[in-house]
């Protein structure tokens, strides 16, 4: 839809069905200094617009609404934009209103990435005597770790979603597979011979796991 009567090229407006999410870009581009700046700019132009009590048209998808939001949104929005107004000071977004959404993305935020465990035997001598003084410390979840779900996941990019979805799938009947106590080695092998990732189009051979490597 060109949106400008005409007069801009194709692709300058970007429009989709589920609303606008950001796209991963490399972190070694040329280009992130100028897209963080724009990303600055947005983010100031709409806390103006909330400070000003302004509507802005701004067509953005409810995953991306959801990391602004740090959460759920309808719960903590009313939380932290309305209740704020007449809470005394000392109460406001940084007091107690806060406290709620910290701990529901606290505990969204543990898991398996979390529980890292380190052994002294996989270190060389020389450094197990430092590992034993002075031993890693687990590092604290991202901000954004546990707001959203493999649904936001299928609305933004369902073609990753549903391939990663079919590995998951497959990886899952591998290991039941290699864990069974009633199959033979040979009746293991054909079956795990027989988990291929089809193509959905219908065309093109099927691939294997270990193809995937």
């Amino acid at each position: 839809v060109d949106l400008g009567g005409g007069l801009k090229p194709p692709g300058f407006y970007v429009q989709r069905s589920c609303g606008l999410f950001p796209a991963p870009f490399p972190q070694d581009s040329e280009e992130l200094e100028r897209i963080t700046k724009l990303f600055h700019f947005l983010g100031i132009f709409l806390a103006k617009c909330i400070q000003d009590n302004r509507l802005v048209d701004l067509p953005v998808s409810q995953p991306f609404f959801k990391l602004l939001c740090m959460g759920d949104i309808k719960s903590n929005m009313s939380k932290l934009l309305y209740q704020s107004r007449s809470s005394p000071p000392g109460h406001g977004p940084e007091g107690p209103h806060l406290q709620p959404l910290l701990s529901v993305v606290q505990s969204e935020a543990s898991t398996e990435e979390s529980q890292e465990t380190y052994s002294v035997g996989s270190f060389d001598e020389d450094s197990k005597s430092e590992f034993i003084m002075d031993p890693p410390k687990r590092k604290p979840p991202a901000w954004y770790h546990g707001i959203l779900t493999w649904d936001d996941f299928q609305l933004v990019n369902p073609h990753r979603a549903n391939f990663l979805k079919e590995v998951k799938e497959l990886a899952v009947k591998r290991r039941q597979i290699l864990a069974s106590k009633s199959l033979s080695e040979d009746e293991k092998n054909t079956r795990l011979q027989d988990l291929m990732l089809r193509n959905p189009m219908g065309s093109g051979p099927p691939l294997s796991i270990e193809d995937l490597g």
